[in-house]
């Protein structure tokens, strides 16, 4: 499973801010036997995409290029642009369900089945949640703000949202659920991913997409990694430093 979230601003200029974890796990049971990191948002010109569920399948990578036009998978750019505009205007995702389908009569279970996050620039700017079997659905209507999440750390994600917005903070930063702008949005979305990885079958840092109503849409991801790993080769610079002795001092 996973954690993800998607929050569409209300004040500023109007984006979708899309996170996510990067673990995937593997359960015998309820015991887990297996992690790993995998990417689980996806996106193209106009449209992000991200998973929860099963694992990274052939099934699961066919789907995803043939949303991105890849030649090899018998797509193009015009067959992707019409199949992110038909689901949208008829708020099924066909290839959703068709993806599902294969996975679980291979598999006789739905275990390894999918649900997404969905957030598209056109035909319409929008937030939407996928289940199984390519329903579109908007957020929920007594969220404090729209916002969708889902996975395993949804619970969490759900406590963590209860908390800043009874606080009226995100840490030291003041928040107000009725102003909620880029950097309110990707702030919330980056500490929900993390107040997720409490549970289990969540972590391995995060992934951030940014899907504005106009414009370029915007993948943090390698940034995030990178940064990650400067900080990581910074601290053990530092913890290293400490412990070094004096080139002039002699050890007894």
């Amino acid at each position: 499973m996973s954690t993800l979230i998607g929050i569409k601003t209300n004040s500023g200029i109007e984006r979708i801010v899309l996170a996510s974890d990067h673990q995937m796990s593997e359960f015998e049971g309820d015991t887990m036997v297996s992690k790993g990191f995998v990417k689980k948002i996806h996106y193209g010109k106009n449209w992000a995409l991200g998973f929860t569920g099963g694992g990274e399948t052939k099934e699961l990578r066919k789907f995803f290029g043939t949303l991105k036009g890849h030649g090899r998978y018998g797509s193009n750019k015009k067959l992707s642009s019409n199949i992110i505009e038909t689901a949208v205007k008829t708020k099924i995702f066909k290839e959703v369900y068709e993806l599902n389908r294969t996975i679980s009569k291979r598999d006789r279970d739905i275990e390894g089945t999918y649900s997404f996050i969905f957030c598209t620039q056109s035909p319409e700017f929008g937030l939407w949640e996928i289940d199984e079997f390519g329903n579109i659905f908007d957020s929920e209507e007594n969220n404090e703000f729209d916002y969708i999440c889902i996975g395993s750390g949804s619970s969490e994600v759900e406590k963590y949202l209860s908390s800043i917005i009874s606080d009226g903070k995100i840490g030291d930063y003041k928040f107000d659920k009725e102003s909620i702008d880029s950097n309110v949005a990707s702030r919330i979305a980056k500490r929900a991913i993390q107040a997720a990885q409490i549970e289990p079958a969540s972590g391995f840092g995060y992934d951030l997409v940014v899907v504005p109503k106009y414009g370029k849409v915007d993948s943090w991801g390698d940034t995030i990694k990178q940064k990650l790993i400067e900080a990581d080769q910074f601290l053990e610079d530092e913890i290293a430093t400490h412990y070094e002795i004096p080139k002039n001092d002699s050890q007894e």
